[in-house]
C-alpha cells in the first residue's frame, strides 16, 4: 500500500544539508559508514579496489560537524606476501562490524591476490589496529573462523545484546547466509553460529538472495529488518538460463533466533518515485517507528503503525554526490545520528551530507557560529599546520582569511617567524557566522641537536673453522629452518627442511621423499663431530606416537627432554604407514622428544598437548624454558610484540590476553624471526627487532614492555631474512648473525660488527647465509650450521665453528 499525501505527524519534506569534507579527499565509494557508541561515525577503506588506496581511518562527529583523520594513511608497498604488517590496507565492497567498541573490518576486494592482510580489528579508543589477519583466522571467534559476506548487513540488535550479518555477496554471487554473533557463555572469545547451505538451498526458511545490502538493514525490536538490494531468485531464470536478478523493493523481517525470513511489505509507490534496489540507504527512526528509504534522490517512508508507504518530496537540489548507487556505480555509505536527528551520508569527492526529515512547516534556518583550532599554535617556520573551524548551524560555505579553503578545515605554513592571526566565517545560506579567529606564533626553526656520541665500539675477533659434516648430515649442507636441542652432551637436530639421508634406519619403512618438515632425528657432539641418525623418519609402532611435521619448528630443551612444537607447514596431510608409530602433528600438538635410551633405542616422543594458539602461522620461531618460572617463554609476532608462554607443569597456555581474546601486544616489534638470547643471572632475556635493527632487553620475570639496549649496524630487513641470535655465557654478549656477526656484551654495552666469516659465495656471487647459530659449552664456540643455495644448489659439505676472543 502507498499513499500520495503524507497522513499528519508524518514527514512532509526532506532536504539534504551539506556538512562538513571528509578530509581523507578522494572519491570515496563502496564500503560502510558505522555508528560508534560515543554517537560518532566511522569509516574505512572504500578507494576502489587498489590495494594502495588510501587506508587512513575517519572519524566523524555528527554534532559539533567535525571530520577527523585518526589514524593516518600509511604509504602501502606491494609484494606477494604482505603478512606481518601492522595497519589494514585499503580495500572495497568490505562489510564492516562494531563490536563492543571494536572496529572490525572485513576483507572485501584488493585488485589483485597475495597473502595475508586479509582482515583486521580497529580499537577505536586508542586509534590502532590491535588484529591484523594474515592467515584468514579469526581467534574473537570460538573456533577461530568466521565467514567473510561483501557488501553485507552487518550490524547489532540491542534488545538481544547480540550481532548480525546477513546476505551481500559471496563469491560474487548474491547470498542469503546468516551469522549470529553473540557473547560465549564461558566468556571470551565470542560465539558465531552461521545458517549458510553451500548446496543452493535456501539456508533458512523463507531466506532470501539479497546483494549490496549494507547500508541498508536496522533492527526493530529483536528482529532484524532488510530492504531492497538485488534480489536472486530461487527458481526463475533470465534469458541466459541464469538465476533470475531483480532490483530489490520488498522490507523483510528476519528471526536471527530462530532464522527465518518473512516479506513485511513490498515498495509499491509508482516508478521514478519508489526506492529500490542495491546499494540504497535505509534506517529506522524509532522516535516515529518509521522505516526511511533514499537512493540519494528520492526519499520513501514506510509507517510500520499504518502499513503503508510514501513518497517524501525533497527540497534540495539533485547532486551526483550522495546519490547511490552513484553513475560511475559507486554505492554510498551512511548511519542514522539521533543526536543529529539526521541519517549522516559519507558521499562522493569529499563530500558529508545529513538527510533531515522536517515535520509541518519548514524549519527556520539555523544561526550559525564558530570557534577555530590549530593543531598546533607554536609551530616552526616551514612545517604545516591545520586549522579546524567546530560550527553550529550546518554552514555550507566558509570563508578563509589567511589560509586558503572552501571547507571547514585548512592548511597553511608560514615562511617567516612571527605571530599570524587566522579567520573563518561561515554560512548556510541564510545566516553567516562572526569571524571566528586563532593567533598562531610561528617559531625559528631551532638548531639540529649535535650527533649522538658514537657507540662503544668492541674489539672482539671472530675466527671461523670449517668442519666437514660427516655420516648421514651432509643433507644439512642444503638445508633451512634448523633448529637444535642440547640432551646430555649432544646437538640433536630436530626441525628444519632438507634431503632424505639414506640411513639404513629408514630402511624398514621408506620415507615419503619429502624436504619439508624432515622428521628424522640427527646428533652429534661438536668436539667429536660424529654424526648419527638416531630416530628414523618413521618410528616402528611399537614406540606409541611421533611428533612429526617439524617443519617451521622450534625444540626447547625442559629437563631431559626437548618440547616441539610448529608453527606453519607447506606440507599435506601426514600419512601414516603400515607399520609406523601414530603420527601427531607438530601444528596440532607439543610433544617431548627424549634421546636414545636402553628402552627407547631409537628415541621416544610423547604428547605434551596443544600449543597456544598466537604462535599459529610462522608467528614463532624460538623460545625458551625459565626454570624458576617453570614455563616456556616465546616472543611472537601478531602485528605487534606479544610473549606467548606456556605452563610446563600443566601445559596451559600462559600467554596474556584482553577480555575480547586478543593477545596483549608490547610495541610494533618484529623479535619473533631472530630467536632469544636468554640471561638466567640476571632474569633478563634479549631480542632483536627486524624492524629497527636493534636489540631489547624484557624481563623474565615479568614480560612486558622492552627496553632498548643498543642499536647495530645493520640494514633494517623483512621477515624473510636469515637472521638469528644466541647468547654466549662466557662473554656474556648477545651474538647477532646477520650481514656482520655482532657481538653486544651486555655489561659494558661494546658492540663488535665483523664481517662474517662463515657461509659461502655461490657460482652467481650470492652470499648463502647459515640457518642457525648456538653456543657450545664443550668448545665455548658458536656453532654456524645449514645452508641453502636457492640459485645453484651448492652444497658446501661444512658447517662452522666460530672463536670469539
Amino acid at each position: 500500500m502507498w499513499l500520495a499525501t503524507p497522513p499528519a505527524g508524518l514527514p512532509t519534506s526532506a532536504d539534504f544539508v551539506t556538512r562538513t569534507s571528509d578530509p581523507r579527499g578522494g572519491d570515496n565509494g563502496y564500503n560502510t559508514f558505522k555508528r560508534l557508541p560515543n554517537g560518532h561515525g566511522v569509516s574505512f577503506g572504500g578507494f576502489s579496489h587498489d590495494q594502495a588506496g588510501n587506508n587512513a581511518v575517519l572519524d566523524y562527529d555528527p554534532v559539533a560537524n567535525v571530520a577527523s583523520i585518526v589514524v593516518a594513511n600509511t604509504p602501502w608497498a606491494a609484494s606477494p606476501n604482505v603478512s606481518g604488517r601492522t595497519f589494514l590496507g585499503n580495500r572495497d565492497n568490505h562489510s564492516t562490524l562494531v563490536v563492543d567498541g571494536k572496529f572490525w573490518v572485513m576483507s572485501g576486494e584488493r585488485g589483485v591476490s597475495f597473502t595475508g592482510n586479509y582482515r583486521g580489528i580497529l580499537d577505536t579508543s586508542s586509534w590502532h589496529w590491535t588484529y591484523i589477519d594474515d592467515n584468514f583466522s579469526w581467534p574473537q571467534v570460538v573456533g577461530g573462523g568466521i565467514t567473510d559476506y561483501e557488501n553485507a548487513a552487518y550490524g547489532r540488535i540491542e534488545s538481544l545484546d547480540a550481532w548480525y550479518m546477513f546476505g551481500g555477496e559471496k563469491a560474487g554471487n548474491p547470498n542469503d547466509g546468516l551469522i549470529r554473533l553473540e557473547r560465549n557463555a564461558s566468556g571470551a572469545p565470542y560465539k558465531a553460529t552461521e545458517y549458510r547451505d553451500i548446496w543452493g538451498n535456501p539456508s533458512f526458511t523463507g531466506s532470501q538472495k539479497l546483494a549490496y545490502v549494507n547500508q541498508s538493514h536496522w533492527d526493530r525490536g529483536t528482529k532484524l529488518h532488510v530492504y531492497g538490494g538485488m534480489h536472486e531468485d530461487w527458481t526463475a531464470t533470465d534469458a541466459n538460463g541464469s538465476w533470475l536478478r531483480t532490483p530489490g523493493k520488498t522490507l523483510y523481517e528476519i528471526d536471527v533466533q530462530a532464522p527465518s525470513m518473512t516479506p513485511i511489505s513490498i515498495n509499491s509507490l509508482p516508478d521514478g518515485a519508489r526506492v529500490e534496489g542495491p546499494a540504497v540507504f535505509g534506517y529506522r527512526d524509532p522516535a516515529r517507528d518509521l522505516a526511511v528509504i533514499s537512493d540519494g534522490k528520492n526519499v520513501n517512508v514506510y509507517s510500520y503503525a499504518l502499513g503503508a508507504w510514501f513518497n517524501v518530496p525533497v527540497n534540495t537540489a539533485a547532486d551526483p554526490d550522495r546519490q547511490t548507487p552513484s553513475t560511475d556505480g559507486a554505492g554510498r555509505q551512511g548511519f542514522y545520528s539521533p543526536e543529529a536527528g539526521q541519517f549522516i551520508i559519507l558521499g562522493g569527492h569529499s563530500h558529508i551530507y545529513g538527510l533531515r526529515l522536517n515535520y509541518g512547516a519548514p524549519p527556520p534556518p539555523s544561526s550559525v557560529s564558530c570557534t577555530l583550532a590549530s593543531s598546533n599554535t607554536a609551530p616552526t617556520v616551514g612545517s604545516s599546520i591545520t586549522l579546524t573551524g567546530t560550527c553550529t548551524g550546518n554552514p555550507t560555505s566558509y570563508a578563509w582569511t589567511g589560509c586558503s579553503s572552501t571547507s571547514n578545515t585548512c592548511a597553511t605554513t608560514s615562511p617567516t617567524p612571527g605571530t599570524q592571526t587566522y579567520s573563518l566565517v561561515a554560512s548556510n545560506g541564510s545566516n553567516t557566522s562572526a569571524p571566528a579567529s586563532i593567533s598562531v606564533n610561528w617559531q625559528s626553526v631551532a638548531p639540529p641537536p649535535p650527533p649522538p656520541p658514537p657507540p662503544n665500539p668492541g674489539n672482539r675477533t671472530v675466527t671461523a673453522t670449517a668442519v666437514p659434516y660427516t655420516g648421514p648430515a651432509r643433507v644439512l649442507g642444503a638445508a633451512k629452518h634448523l633448529d637444535f636441542a642440547r640432551l646430555g652432551n649432544r646437538w640433536y637436530k630436530l626441525a628444519g627442511d632438507h634431503g632424505d639421508t639414506g640411513s639404513p634406519l629408514d630402511v624398514p619403512i621408506p620415507p615419503p621423499g619429502l624436504q619439508d618438515g624432515q622428521q628424522v632425528v640427527l646428533s652429534f657432539n661438536v668436539p667429536a663431530n660424529d654424526w648419527r641418525e638416531d630416530t628414523p623418519y618413521y618410528l616402528p609402532s611399537s614406540y606409541g606416537v611421533q611428533g612429526a611435521n617439524p617443519d617451521d619448528a622450534m625444540a626447547i630443551v625442559v629437563g631431559n627432554e626437548a618440547w616441539v612444537m610448529n608453527t606453519a607447514t607447506n606440507r599435506g596431510a601426514l600419512a601414516q604407514p603400515a607399520g609406523a608409530a601414530q603420527q601427531v602433528d607438530l601444528l596440532q600438538k607439543i610433544c617431548a622428544y627424549s634421546p636414545p635410551s636402553a628402552q627407547w633405542p631409537l628415541g621416544h616422543w610423547r604428547v605434551i598437548g596443544p600449543p597456544p594458539w598466537v604462535i599459529n602461522g610462522d608467528r614463532a620461531w624460538r623460545g625458551f624454558y625459565d626454570p624458576v618460572k617453570n614455563r616456556i617463554v616465546m616472543p611472537t609476532n601478531r602485528n605487534g610484540a606479544v610473549w606467548a608462554m606456556i605452563d610446563v607443569a600443566t601445559g596451559a597456555d600462559l600467554t596474556q590476553y584482553d577480555g575480547s581474546g586478543v593477545a596483549y601486544q608490547y610495541g610494533d616489534h618484529i623479535f619473533s624471526i631472530t630467536g632469544v638470547a636468554p640471561d638466567f643471572v640476571n632474569r633478563v632475556f634479549y631480542v632483536y627487532d627486524l624492524n629497527d635493527s636493534s636489540i631489547y632487553q624484557v624481563s623474565m620475570d615479568n614480560p612486558g614492555g622492552p627496553t632498548k639496549v643498543a642499536t647495530l649496524p645493520e640494514p633494517v630487513q623483512g621477515t624473510q631474512a636469515a637472521i638469528k641470535l644466541t647468547w654466549h655465557p662466557d662473554l656474556r654478549a648477545v651474538i647477532v648473525a646477520a650481514t656482520k656477526i655482532n657481538i653486544y656484551e651486555v655489561d659494558s654495552g661494546a658492540i663488535s660488527s665483523v664481517a662474517r666469516p662463515d657461509g659461502f659465495v655461490n657460482g652467481v656471487g650470492t652470499y648463502v647465509p647459515t640457518s642457525t647459530i648456538f653456543f657450545d659449552p664443550d668448545t665455548h664456540d658458536i656453532v654456524s650450521i645449514g645452508t641453502i643455495d636457492w640459485d645453484t644448489g651448492r652444497n658446501p659439505g661444512v658447517y662452522w665453528r666460530l672463536k670469539i676472543q
